[in-house]
């Protein structure tokens, strides 16, 4: 029964990192780091290609790599 109650305080502890855009909070996992800027990013303002999981960029460094002559910056 003690490792009940120690797993409880363990899951407890986990504290949820917030989206650098919009502040609100959500679950820590390494996808939602910008691989071009290194924001914490919610599922939100994250764009990943391919499966979920996947490294990806931050909602603001994607439309910059979409609009042409962006690319250096």
């Amino acid at each position: 029964m003690g490792l009940q109650s120690d797993k409880k305080t363990l899951q407890g502890n986990v504290q949820p990192w917030r989206c650098d855009l919009c502040g609100e909070p959500f679950a820590p996992g390494l996808d939602a780091i910008c691989i071009r800027c290194g924001r914490l990013c919610c599922p939100e303002h994250r764009v990943t290609e391919g499966r979920p999981g996947t490294p990806g960029l931050c909602a603001e460094c994607a439309a910059a790599a979409s609009r042409p002559g962006d690319e250096g910056q």
